[in-house]
């Protein structure tokens, strides 16, 4: 009688899931590598999540919201797609810098379940220091056993699929150094976008005549370290270059397309 109960469960439910789980992972591989689709969420969700991340080039200086480059992508894309729509939720934010978007991009995933993030990042590393939570996040591809089932489980990514809601914009608190159509970058003050439990600090230190670092090598550093994050928590990342080609963006857009050869990376549009 106990080894019935024990089986009814333990051992039953344990096996189902397995089962189930061995299941979801065959028929993302025949989707991905046979049928050729990376698009596993439409059939659980309404629409496809993105997350943009980056400095003032995505979080639309001198723009109003509807205008900066995320929300643009939403309302094109819609207008020939729906049958396929997408949410675009800008994180960008005026002066960040590449460790910012190294210390911020696992809250925001862990927090929102982003198909895909869209990151821009380069032109202000050169001005702005780099913050030291982020020499030691996103280092390596080492990774706790619950984080690593909790990238790998088919099960658990239905999970926060079904479970996520549509963003409510209205909800989304993006705190600045000064009037929003203005602000340049943190410059040493609070710079805080807020969403429910997400808290992400944007706030940066400008470089000073004697601060020593080689910035080229701190953008190539930071973008290697959200690489290894990209394939150690199977999170797509997939990292622009910038419109301009002059000045700042032409040695941004340089070092990043640099980054890519080194880490042999292909997520990657210029």
């Amino acid at each position: 009688m106990k080894k019935h109960i024990f089986y009814w469960l333990l051992v039953l439910p344990i096996s189902s899931i397995l089962l189930l789980e061995a299941t979801l992972q065959a028929g993302s591989f025949i989707n991905q590598h046979i049928l050729g689709r990376k698009n596993q969420a439409q059939w659980l969700t309404s629409h496809l999540r993105i997350v943009t991340m980056g400095d003032s080039n995505t979080y639309g200086l001198y723009l109003k919201p509807e205008e900066s480059y995320p929300k643009q992508l939403e309302k094109l894309w819609n207008a020939t797609h729906k049958d396929q729509p997408i949410e675009v939720i800008n994180l960008g934010y005026p002066g960040s810098n590449s460790s910012r978007i190294v210390a911020n991009i696992e809250d925001a995933i862990n927090n929102l379940h982003p198909d895909l993030v869209l990151v821009m990042i380069g032109t202000n590393d050169s001005w702005t220091l780099p913050i030291s939570y982020a020499e030691s996040s996103l280092k390596s591809n080492e990774i706790h056993l619950l984080d690593w089932a909790k990238s790998h489980s088919k099960i658990y990514r239905m999970y926060c699929l079904a479970a996520r809601q549509k963003i409510n914009e209205g909800e989304l608190h993006v705190v600045t150094t000064s009037d929003p159509n203005q602000a340049e970058s943190a410059k040493e003050k609070p710079a805080t976008i807020d969403y429910q439990n997400l808290h992400l600090d944007f706030s940066m230190t400008m470089r000073k005549p004697e601060d020593n670092f080689n910035s080229d090598e701190m953008l190539l550093g930071n973008i290697a370290k959200l690489i290894r994050y990209a394939k150690a928590s199977q999170q797509r990342i997939i990292f622009l270059t910038y419109a301009g080609n002059k000045s700042y963006y032409m040695q941004a857009n340089k070092i990043i397309n640099e980054a890519m050869r080194r880490n042999q990376y292909t997520d990657f549009n210029f």
